[in-house]
Order: structure tokens, then C-alpha cells, then sequence
């Protein structure tokens, strides 16, 4: 919520594509995958680790966590989401 707060409340918009329907959805859209990859994304990883540092008042430092759970939640999506049976291994979460 803090991220959709300090997202509004900027001049430019640190995550395009997430809205208040992402944080609290209702009804068909709580079955939407979709909605679930674009929260947890390497951009709002990012947006939220350059708050963390930067802006402390806006995202306090315990937010630490959440950011590495959104990175954690981000690559295993990336491992799940291949199409070749023998794909590169890029994520950690990957099988060999």
C-alpha cells in the first residue's frame, strides 16, 4: 500500500501499471495471475529498494523485507514461466 501511496503522490509514476486493483481486488480479479506477477516484478523491487534508500520518510527501512520477497516471488515466476523443455538457466529456481 505504501508503494501505490508514494506512487500517487509522485510527479512521475514509479510503477505504471499497478493500481489500487492490484493491492485489493475483488471478485474475478482475485483469481488473476496476472495481476499477482505485476506485483511482484523486479520494477517494484526496485521502486521500493530505491525508496528504501532514498526516501526513508515515504518507505521505511523495515520495508527490506517485503522487497526481497517481491525478488524471491519474481524469479520464481521466471522459473515457472518457460516454454522449451531445456531452457538457459538464468534464476537459481530453475531445474537443471
Amino acid at each position: 500500500k505504501l508503494l501505490l501511496k508514494a506512487n500517487e503522490n509522485c510527479l512521475y509514476s514509479l510503477v505504471k501499471k499497478i493500481l489500487e486493483a492490484h493491492i485489493n481486488p475483488k471478485g474475478k480479479d482475485k483469481m488473476r495471475v496476472k495481476y499477482a506477477a505485476q506485483v511482484f516484478s523486479r520494477t517494484c523491487y526496485c521502486v521500493i529498494k530505491v525508496l528504501i534508500d532514498g526516501f526513508p520518510q515515504v518507505m521505511p527501512p523495515e520495508a527490506w523485507a517485503t522487497a526481497e520477497f517481491v525478488l524471491f516471488m519474481n524469479d520464481l515466476f521466471d522459473s515457472l514461466n518457460g516454454s522449451s523443455k531445456c531452457p538457459p538457466v538464468t534464476s537459481p529456481f530453475q531445474c537443471r
